[in-house]
């Protein structure tokens, strides 16, 4: 290696640095073209280096030459593709071969093989740009120069070995290191042609977006003063680009005098490192005379030497619309804020995570707890826990669908862990996107309300109680004379039920001879007059009229000067003005008769003297008619007697032949039956029968003259036991017939009459079922409130109702004594029992379906 060589190599490789640098211009200039134009001039471009390349070689001998085209073509293919590279390789070789020469083929072959590397290895290494590019430009170029030394072999023979012993160590050591070199530069070329693209593309986006978003952009030249202002700045305050100098004295003379030393100061601070940031809102003078507020921020771009900032650029963003907006905010916020501090209800705002974010005084004052304690907590922590599932079912059913929640009351949990009540509304509140930011509410303290409906309960109640069962029948009437309340002692009083007169008109109480003057009379209070005690008659709805005395009171509304309802109290008088009546009926009587009395005096005074003795004597007649009543008295006790005694002598005297006929009946029929025949047997059967039935006449006859006579002996009775008793005596055959008792009501009565009466209605109710199938008898009793009755219900021979009247008679009957046997003075004994008791018998029958008896006995006590 020679001086000729290094001379060759130097100029081969200024050569590839030209490269360089026209790949650098030609990218930047030709980039904008169309990508196979562009590529077309790169290849004609690299065709030329190539040519230039070969002009400069160092001659190892005649024909024989080498230069650096094998760097530059495997780095073209490298970095340029097979289209330029092509190219290159076109020209470089048709130049070569114009040269000639023992080692054209040699040349030719090492253009074509160092092209077609570089392009191979781009396509098999398609990110050899990303990672180790070092590695792969130094490989590359070891790999091209190994096949370049193997290209030897296309030199003739004799000259084969002495140019690889020249050649050998430049073109596998120096060679690789030039690929290597000459790639990372065009690798940093093509790095900074990208930051410029980027830097361009990234100043146009800029631009459009300062000028679509309305910002306004400035630069200030600290060292000139000069501070450039854009078109959208200055137009922003409808000013031409000639109406603004770009200076920055003009900006200052244009700042609000009380914005200005605010301004200036923040500046200072700001260029002396005092602050971060320069961010400024300010006035600034438009065109048009106004004030435009605007948002300045300001960067330094560039220092000196001495670290002295000497550039700043920033932008400028009219904001007065947001600065008007935020001032009618901040002038609605604080109206509403005063109107919420002055609140006496409470106001909370409740963020999505249910903790309170915002209260007035009042809600703080109601909790005990301060603002900033009550922040801690979530809403539900302030509330007792079997509140918690209706408030949720209330967020969700209502707040989330409706967006608010109308009124409703829980309570809440005090500070010093007081449970109270409260009554609150809450509302749903969003975002100006739409967005659920929170709920809102306004609570109200209702212990005083809760305590004073309480109190008011009570006071109701108690009003209601007294009103309702007040001794004295009282009733209230609107203003349009409708009855709105009745209590229980005028419904009694009138009859009618509290349901049957709310509503209608008062004077429907009033008898209809005198409804229109005491209407006249009721509706004083009305017309704001006064009733006094006054007497006006109702009439009851049973038709019987009552004399009633009233009062009254006017209800008035909250005015106290309009009256609403009239409450009226009466007093039945009905009783006491007959008395009244009555004793005016006598005094006029006794004036009458005095009157007549003293005339006759005044006449017979004179006859006075004259009449005593006659007066005299009819004292003595006075006393013989007094003894001749005594006398008449005794002789009524003693026809008593006798007639007491004729009672005995009749059960005794009657008895005995009845006895006697009876037992020669007997002596006959048992001691001479053999010399009887039938017919006589028959008649002693007969004598037999109706002697019998001729002493139950006489005992049912005794009964009933008794009855009469005897005293009332009132006790307790249990009717169920009494009735199942009477049964066991009556039926003959208890199995057959059925007996249905109900629940019987008790009664105080005389428990001998009373038993005797169920024994001749069971009796009589067994005797008339005996025909029939399916004997059944049924008692019941009824609770008519002041007085039980009865009844007795068969299914057997029934009667004719036309006859009803004859059924409690004396030995009246309406079934032969061969059908049903009897005496016919049962039923007239029950009925005089059942009468001496207070009470009346009544009876249903119907011929072959029964008979039913029915009697009442009235409550003396009833137990």
């Amino acid at each position: 290696m020679n001086e000729t060589f290094i001379v060759g190599l130097i100029q081969n490789i200024a050569l590839l640095l030209a490269f360089s640098m026209l790949h650098d211009f030609f990218a930047s200039s030709f980039a904008r073209f169309n990508r196979y134009f562009y590529q077309l001039i790169t290849g004609i471009l690299l065709g030329g280096i190539g040519v230039m390349l070969i002009l400069t070689p160092w001659n190892l001998q005649p024909g024989i030459f080498f230069d650096t085209r094998s760097v530059m073509l495997s780095v073209s293919g490298l970095f340029f593709g097979p289209i330029p590279t092509f190219i290159a390789i076109a020209i470089t070789s048709v130049y070569r071969y114009s040269i000639g020469g023992d080692g054209m083929w040699m040349g030719i072959a090492v253009i074509i093989s160092s092209g077609v590397i570089g392009i191979v290895w781009r396509t098999i290494f398609a990110t050899w740009n990303q990672r180790h590019t070092g590695f792969h430009l130094l490989f590359m170029g070891i790999t091209a120069h190994l096949i370049m030394l193997s290209c030897t072999l296309l030199l003739p023979a004799g000259s084969r070995l002495n140019v690889l012993d020249n050649i050998f160590i430049p073109v596998l050591f120096v060679y690789p290191i030039a690929v290597f070199l000459l790639g990372q530069l065009l690798l940093l070329q093509r790095k900074n042609q990208n930051n410029r693209n980027e830097l361009a593309t990234s100043e146009q986006r800029w631009k459009f977006a300062l000028d679509g978003s309305g910002n306004g952009v400035w630069d200030w030249d600290l060292k000139t003063n000069h501070c450039y202002f854009s078109r959208s700045y200055k137009a922003m305050l409808g000013y031409v680009n000639d109406d603004f100098l770009n200076d920055f004295d003009e900006w200052k003379r244009r700042i609000h005098y009380d914005d200005k030393e605010r301004v200036l100061k923040i500046v200072d601070e700001y260029l002396k490192g005092k602050v971060d940031e320069y961010q400024v809102e300010f006035r600034m003078l438009s065109k048009s005379g106004a004030y435009r507020w605007i948002l300045a921020r300001g960067k330094i771009v560039e220092y000196n030497e001495n670290n002295e900032p000497i550039r700043v650029i920033g932008t400028h963003t009219d904001i007065t619309e947001r600065r008007e907006a935020e001032e009618a905010r901040q002038k609605t916020e604080s109206k509403y804020k005063r109107l919420l501090e002055s609140m006496m209800d409470g106001f909370v705002f409740i963020g999505v995570d249910g903790k309170i974010t915002d209260c007035n005084e009042s809600y703080c004052e109601m909790l005990q707890y301060s603002s900033a304690e009550l922040r801690k907590f979530t809403c539900q922590q302030l509330t007792p826990e079997k509140w918690h599932e209706l408030e949720q079912k209330i967020v969700d059913d209502k707040i989330m669908t409706l967006g608010y929640s109308g009124v409703y009351e829980k309570e809440y949990i005090k500070k010093d862990g007081t449970v109270f009540p409260v009554e609150l509304s809450l509302f749903l509140s969003r975002n100006e996107n739409g967005d659920i930011e929170g709920i809102w509410g306004i609570v109200r303290d209702i212990s005083r309300r809760k305590k004073f409906e309480f109190e008011l309960y009570e006071t109701s109640e108690f009003l209601e109680s007294l009103f309702n069962y007040a001794n004295a029948p009282i009733v209230v009437w609107d203003n349009k004379m409708h009855i709105t309340r009745f209590n229980k002692a005028f419904e009694v009083l009138s009859q009618y039920s509290s349901k049957e007169v709310v509503g209608r008109k008062i004077d429907m109480l009033f008898p209809p001879e005198s409804r229109q003057r005491s209407s006249e009379m009721i509706s004083q209070p009305v017309e704001g007059k006064r009733l006094n005690v006054v007497e006006i008659e109702i009439v009851r709805k049973d038709g019987v009229k009552r004399m009633v005395l009233w009062n009254s009171a006017n209800v008035f509304d909250q005015s106290k000067e309009n009256v609403i309802a009239t409450i009226a109290q009466g007093h039945d008088i009905t009783d006491r003005k007959k008395a009244e009546d009555e004793v005016r009926r006598l005094n006029e009587e006794l004036e009458r008769k005095v009157t007549e009395r003293t005339y006759l005096l005044e006449v017979r005074s004179s006859e006075l003297a004259e009449n005593e003795k006659a007066l005299m004597n009819l004292v003595e007649d006075l006393n013989l008619k007094t003894e001749e009543l005594e006398q008449k008295s005794n002789e009524l006790k003693l026809t008593n007697s006798e007639l007491e005694a004729f009672s005995y002598s009749v059960s005794h005297d009657l008895r005995a032949p009845l006895r006697a006929i009876n037992n020669f009946a007997s002596i006959l029929k048992e001691e001479y039956a053999s010399k009887l025949d039938d017919e006589a047997r028959r008649i002693c059967v007969i004598i037999d029968e109706n002697t019998k039935r001729m002493g139950k006449l006489i005992d049912d006859l005794l009964s009933f003259s008794r009855i009469g006579r005897s005293d009332i002996m009132l006790m307790p009775i249990d009717m169920n036991a009494m009735v199942k008793g009477a049964f066991l005596e009556c039926a003959m055959d208890p199995e057959r017939v059925k007996l249905y008792i109900g629940k019987l009501h008790s009664i105080q009565a005389d428990a001998t009459l009373i038993k005797q009466v169920w024994i001749n209605l069971i009796s009589n109710a067994v005797k008339f079922s005996a025909n029939s199938d399916n004997p059944q008898i049924s008692v019941s009793s009824v609770d008519l409130d002041t007085a039980i009755e009865y009844s007795i219900q068969d299914n057997g021979a029934g009667f004719d109702m036309e006859y009803v009247g004859k059924l409690f008679g004396v030995f009246q009957r309406l079934h032969s004594v061969k059908e049903f046997e009897g005496t016919g003075v049962g039923l007239a004994i029950v009925k005089r029992i059942v009468e001496r008791h207070g009470g009346v018998i009544r009876a249903i029958g119907e011929p072959g379906k029964g008979a039913e008896f029915i009697f009442t006995l009235p409550k003396k006590t009833q137990i």
